[in-house]
């Protein structure tokens, strides 16, 4: 019989990191921020877009998401995200508005679709 156990690895990831940038579309209506993340949103990558999240709900009146470069997401990307949308409260607006496949079966399968579009 063999003893034999499969190693696993205590963290998944580190493949692409992320880059976060503020758009300057000339559609982007005023008060509003549009942030672009792209690469792999984990618990090593997350508190990057966090900063900027908070920096840019703080300073406008609503921030758009284009997630569609990510190409993974984890349990620590989703806290950001729903963090942000619980910060803005009421009185402003973060939605998701261009998802990559991966984020939006996360919000899928997590039930936050709706939470998180609008």
């Amino acid at each position: 019989m063999s003893t034999h156990r499969p190693v696993i690895p205590k963290y998944i990831g580190g493949g692409a990191p992320l880059a976060v940038t503020m758009a300057d579309r000339p559609d982007t209506p005023p008060g509003v921020a549009v942030i672009v993340a792209s690469g792999e949103l984990d618990r090593e990558t997350a508190p990057r877009l966090a900063d900027r999240l908070v920096a840019a709900v703080g300073d406008h009146t609503s921030v758009d998401l284009d997630l569609d470069g990510i190409t993974f997401i984890d349990s620590q990307g989703l806290r950001v995200l729903i963090e942000a949308k619980l910060r803005a409260g009421n009185d402003k607006h973060v939605r998701i508005t261009a998802a990559s496949t991966q984020v939006r079966q996360l919000l899928d399968m997590t039930g936050l679709t709706e939470l998180l579009d609008g």
